[in-house]
């Protein structure tokens, strides 16, 4: 599977954050339940409908990163008590359609397959999960789209 090779300006998001651990189970229905839940004290949305799910903060020796739920916000925006706020700088993302049942075999996709043989490698900037206006997260087919900076070999 090629991916769409895109440019994305620097933007700003608002969310929650969960720290995980690879190969520990994770409540992430949990914590975007919390995100939507508080969805309300989040001011100056700058993309209606639209979330993200961001990966950021990856420690090799121990396997541990950070998952933020979010929305993206305009600029000069804050986050509510007990939420972050992360600036994700520009970027050129390779990005990958996929849906829930398929979200582990992409990803294995990517970095076993797709990544190593590309010309590309990862960028070391946040890692997105974008959820657009269309995506539902009861329809097991609903697409979204995994964005992995990249930069050229």
């Amino acid at each position: 599977m090629e991916p769409q090779i895109i440019q994305k300006e620097a933007f700003s998001v608002v969310g929650v954050k969960l720290h995980c651990f690879m190969g520990q189970p994770n409540d992430f229905p949990q914590l975007w339940g919390q995100l939507f839940g508080r969805m309300g004290e989040i001011e100056d949305l700058a993309e209606q409908g639209v979330s993200y799910g961001v990966m950021d903060a990856y420690d090799e020796s121990t396997g541990g990163w950070d998952y933020i739920a979010t929305f993206s916000v305009n600029a000069g925006s804050t986050a509510p008590a007990g939420m972050v706020k992360l600036d994700i700088p520009t970027a050129t993302y390779a990005v990958f359609p996929c849906t829930m049942p398929t979200i582990q075999e992409t990803y294995d996709m990517i970095y076993q397959q797709w990544l190593p043989q590309s010309g590309y490698e990862h960028a070391h900037t946040p890692e997105l999960e974008r959820y657009g206006m269309t995506f539902n997260p009861e329809d097991p087919n609903s697409q979204f789209e995994i964005c992995v900076p990249v930069t050229q070999k």
